[in-house]
């Protein structure tokens, strides 16, 4: 495995046995990939400041919490999740072969945001922790719309 501004390319091998997402200097990343039958398989909870589950994802099958202001959006190449302020919670992209890591994990000691740039971690003690997590992620595109009728596998237009 190699790391490339939290860009990540894994072995078929290493996929096939499953891999849980790891990064220098930063604990684990609550996010396992797996490959079956040439599927990458998604398995993650992810959970908001308050420690609610937002998302459970089991072997790429998954469920949004109703009760929480998020919204979800895929297609077989990515999933993107954005919060009640617009902002990216997490973005998993492939492509030839590399994934990406975008968003904002919640942890019980710290936050950790990912942008395609870097990654940095937060004390919840910082008293400009909203606007700091805020001013990191503002300018991560996102890759779907989430709005409108039938939008579900919807790419947003590169123009």
């Amino acid at each position: 495995m190699f790391l490339i501004r939290n860009i990540v390319s894994v072995s078929r091998k290493i996929l096939e046995d499953g891999f849980t997402l790891k990064f220098s200097g930063i604990e684990e990343i609550p996010v396992y990939l797996e490959l079956f039958e040439n599927s990458i398989l998604v398995s993650a909870f992810i959970k908001d400041k308050e420690g609610n589950i937002v998302i459970h994802m089991e072997n790429g099958e998954w469920a949004l919490n109703k009760t929480s202001n998020f919204s979800i959006n895929y297609d077989e190449t990515a999933l993107e999740i954005i919060n009640k302020k617009g902002l990216i919670a997490l973005q998993i992209s492939l492509t030839d072969n590399i994934f990406l890591l975008q968003g904002i994990i919640f942890k019980k000691a710290n936050v950790v945001v990912f942008t395609d740039k870097f990654a940095s971690t937060y004390s919840y003690k910082n008293k400009n922790l909203e606007e700091e997590l805020f001013k990191q992620t503002i300018g991560t595109p996102r890759l779907f719309k989430h709005y409108g009728e039938n939008y579900l596998g919807q790419r947003l237009s590169n123009d």
